[in-house]
């Protein structure tokens, strides 16, 4: 999905310009041939010694905090619920919980449109979209951002904006 229709569903949830741009440069800004702020990537460094030492074995503790930021610093790194996008995502959302909770919404809101966007030629409706999407991310804010796309919108809107 194109990030002027990533803005527009931004701003009509009621998120500002510079939360959503920023959210959005964090989740895209490698394909896009941008850079991450230094602030996040900070961020990402000393998570990932934390996990390191904490989680990790000894024998993996060396490499594994430069696994984990490779891993996280990449392009829609959070997208993916395997180990490694499970991991970037917990720490996106941790970095964006430090920001304030119009990130957090800004970063489940653009997740959601990229996981419709994508699976737009599934033969299958934006109805039964939403309930996957809400079977597999069963978080308040997933909800919240599903139930915004569902009632507070043009449904016709989103559809247009996902091809359907």
């Amino acid at each position: 999905m194109k990030w002027k229709d990533h803005d527009r569903w931004a701003q009509k949830l009621g998120i500002s310009k510079e939360v959503y741009r920023y959210v959005n440069n964090l989740i895209d800004a490698i394909a896009g041939g941008k850079t991450l702020p230094q602030e996040y990537i900070d961020f990402v460094h000393k998570e990932s010694i934390r996990i390191a030492e904490t989680e990790g074995s000894e024998k993996r503790a060396g490499i594994l905090p430069i696994i984990l930021s490779q891993e996280t610093l990449k392009h829609d790194s959070a997208r993916s619920r395997r180990t490694s996008g499970a991991i970037a995502s917990d720490i996106q959302l941790k970095f964006l919980k430090g920001k304030g909770e119009d990130y957090v919404k800004a970063w489940y809101l653009h997740h959601a449109l990229d996981y419709l966007y994508d699976r737009r030629y599934d033969g299958k409706s934006i109805e039964s979209l939403f309930i996957k999407y809400e079977e597999n991310r069963p978080v308040t804010f997933s909800r919240e951002i599903i139930e915004f796309l569902k009632s507070n919108t043009n449904l016709e809107e989103l559809k247009k904006d996902l091809n359907l």
